[in-house]
């Protein structure tokens, strides 16, 4: 069977569906307007998400797989550093970081709905959220406020480039 190089890019798609449908239970705002595979251009509704990829390895684990290990991160913004971001903004942050950590680890599958389809390689318990970065302002973007999710992604791919014979 061939190895498709889509498996990422897939697991990313089924990573934006979710944010785009966060519903906080018994919340009066809406977790993300807006959600994109890209960090610039910055959206300008808020809060939103950027997802960028941060790190990828590649492992042998044993003929003829190797395990990939890639880290998407997720950059949840809460608003424009001049909008006068009041603690109403940052007070949120407290419900969602916990939901959208519990919420990933109770589906590390990303399937959370029937029909929903396998990610090619996704190992079973492949996603998987363990921290946040701090409340902040970013090095590549000091306009904006937010914090960063990693999201450990992981595959256990065919290694077709092996001779079995």
């Amino acid at each position: 069977m061939p190895l498709t190089y889509t498996y990422l890019n897939l697991a990313v798609d089924r990573v934006l569906e979710a944010w785009k449908q966060f519903e906080l239970p018994n919340a009066e705002f809406r977790v993300c307007q807006h959600a994109q595979k890209y960090l610039f251009p910055t959206p300008t509704r808020f809060p939103c998400v950027c997802l960028y990829p941060s790190g990828i390895t590649h492992a042998p684990a044993g003929n003829p797989q190797d395990e990939v290990v890639a880290t998407v991160t997720m950059r949840y913004l809460i608003g424009n550093i001049h909008q006068g971001l009041v603690g109403e903004y940052q007070a949120r942050l407290w419900m969602i970081i916990p939901y959208v950590i519990h919420w990933f680890n109770t589906y590390p599958n990303l399937i959370w709905e029937s029909g929903q389809t396998q990610i090619p390689y996704l190992q079973p318990d492949g996603a998987s959220v363990e921290n946040t970065t701090r409340l902040g302002v970013f090095r590549n973007d000091d306009e904006h406020v937010g914090v960063e999710i990693p999201l450990t992604l992981r595959f256990m791919t065919y290694n077709e480039e092996l001779s079995y014979g």
